[in-house]
């Protein structure tokens, strides 16, 4: 495990700023998610960090040595890539065991580490297997022991799972917390699926035009965010007022017109339903209110069945001060 700072980097193509003056610390066994729209800079960062990239100034410490000129293969990174990156005509175990022979491990001494990478990625019995035999899902576990069995000091993963079909996806979120858990390797990977970056990370960075926009823990950077962008990035936001608050569509109360209002729900707005979005689980309102940002507003409810209302029914919003946050635009 390694404590991994990132001091003062900027790095320009041109005029542009991809990464303008960011400063972070992943500390020492975390799981960081760099979150960002396409172009933000977070793969920049993460390459920077791994040394495909050199900044223009400021400072990259590994355990606080210095790497910014350190080449990739010294610098004791694992990466897996979206794509998986796996070598066809080699057998399962024989990618895993590639970083053990570039650098000229013996086999006696190569095979144990592999059955033991076979294992914590849950592959015992594929070792003779071919890429092309085993799922998306296996091939991104084959990708992720090659990377860990070197021991890396940080492990560096770019979109890993966006090559995935949304339940496996999800499942493999499970699988790769469980195996980072085990091995206890600093990790930091890129995504622009909020989702996914507020369940595997233990804190996440949203990223802008270069630029640190919010850094902190995934509740934290949700329900408390600075901005009007990280608001409405990492997830649903509902804008009202002359000085921009947000309140996210979960809470948010929908009533009937008429209702009597329960006591710790202080701020109301009338409105009618122009539309119920239902999908198992819950139910999604879309309700013309002119109180809020683009006269619509979002409310999320957990689903007993049908829709409750209906398109054209009129209702009344309402939620509680300590729901609402302040952002700056």
């Amino acid at each position: 495990m390694s404590i991994i700072d990132v001091i003062d980097v900027t790095k320009r193509y041109g005029t542009m700023a991809a990464l303008d003056d960011v400063t972070l610390r992943f500390g020492e066994g975390e799981f960081f998610g760099l979150l960002g729209p396409s172009g933000s800079g977070k793969t920049t960062l993460l390459r920077a960090i791994a040394g495909f990239v050199v900044p223009d100034s400021g400072e990259i410490r590994f355990d606080g040595e210095r790497v910014e000129h350190v080449p990739v293969h010294k610098r004791g990174i694992g990466m897996v890539f979206q794509n998986y990156a796996l070598f066809p005509h080699m057998s399962v175990a024989e990618n895993i065991a590639f970083g053990l022979t570039v650098r000229g491990a013996r086999q006696a001494n190569t095979q144990p580490r592999v059955d033991d990478m076979l294992k914590l990625v849950r592959l015992e019995g594929l070792g003779t297997r071919r890429p092309r035999e085993l799922s998306g899902g296996q091939q991104q576990r084959v990708a992720l022991a090659r990377a860990l069995i070197t021991r890396p000091k940080v492990l560096l993963l770019d979109e890993p799972l966006g090559a995935l079909d949304r339940r496996l996806r999800q499942e493999m979120q499970v699988e790769l917390k469980d195996i980072q858990r085990e091995t206890g390797v600093t990790s930091i990977f890129v995504t622009h699926d909020q989702e996914e970056a507020l369940t595997l990370s233990d804190r996440v960075a949203i990223i802008d035009h270069g630029k640190l926009v919010q850094v902190g823990a995934p509740r934290e950077v949700y329900d408390h965010p600075r901005t009007l962008f990280a608001a409405q990035f990492l997830g649903d936001a509902n804008i009202f007022g002359s000085e921009p608050r947000i309140i996210r569509p979960e809470k948010l109360r929908i009533l009937e017109n008429g209702a009597k209002i329960p006591k710790d729900l202080t701020q109301t707005r009338e409105g009618h339903v122009i539309q119920a979005i239902y999908s198992g689980p819950s139910v999604t309102y879309r309700v013309a209110c002119n109180s809020f940002a683009g006269g619509i507003a979002l409310a999320f409810v957990q689903s007993a069945g049908d829709a409750r209302f209906a398109k054209g029914d009129a209702v009344i919003l309402a939620w509680g001060n300590e729901h609402s946050v302040a952002v700056t635009s």
